[in-house]
């Protein structure tokens, strides 16, 4: 439905129209995957291209194959040349890369979790203070709740509100 000018937008009436996107890590849970490759990555991409993203981010995928960093960009790039909808231009590819990480870890084994608490901490800017984390699973139905249990014990710094809506998720 296309909007008249009687009737603005609510949500903008007044507002700067220009988004600010803070600092930010995105966690790609089962980032080794075919969903990553196919679609996540050439998508951040994409939002990268188009300024959408902010200068200071990182993308780790977390996944229980075993991948160095490089590995994980080289996996990343050939998502990038086979499914974006942009061409892949290479200034634009050694920038982007810069923010690709990767960590082994299992969704069912808290020590996954702490290992990718550590790596964040690692990644995460001194600039930036800590802030608080929210997170959002895209894992099988089958692997959630030990997901959700496993950060819930690894303690990555969820809230007992968010521990609660993972856990409520499993029923």
């Amino acid at each position: 439905m296309k909007e008249s000018p009687a009737d603005p937008n609510p949500l903008i009436a007044g507002g700067s129209q220009e988004l600010f996107p803070q600092a930010c890590t995105i966690v790609i849970f089962g980032g080794a995957g075919d969903l990553s490759r196919r679609k996540l990555i050439p998508a951040l991409y994409n939002l990268a291209l188009d300024g959408l993203l902010p200068t200071q981010f990182a993308v780790v995928g977390f996944a229980i194959d075993e991948m160095s960093d490089d590995a994980y960009r080289n996996f990343s790039r050939e998502g990038i040349e086979r499914f974006s909808r942009r061409p892949l231009s290479e200034e634009d590819w050694q920038e982007f890369s810069e923010h690709l990480f990767y960590q082994t870890g299992n969704f069912s084994e808290a020590a996954g979790y702490v290992g990718l608490k550590a790596r964040l901490e690692e990644l995460r800017p001194s600039s930036i203070p800590t802030v608080e984390r929210r997170l959002e699973q895209m894992v099988a139905a089958q692997l959630a709740h030990r997901a959700g249990d496993a950060l819930f014990n690894a303690a990555l710094g969820i809230s007992e509100a968010m521990a609660r809506v993972v856990k409520s998720d499993q029923a």
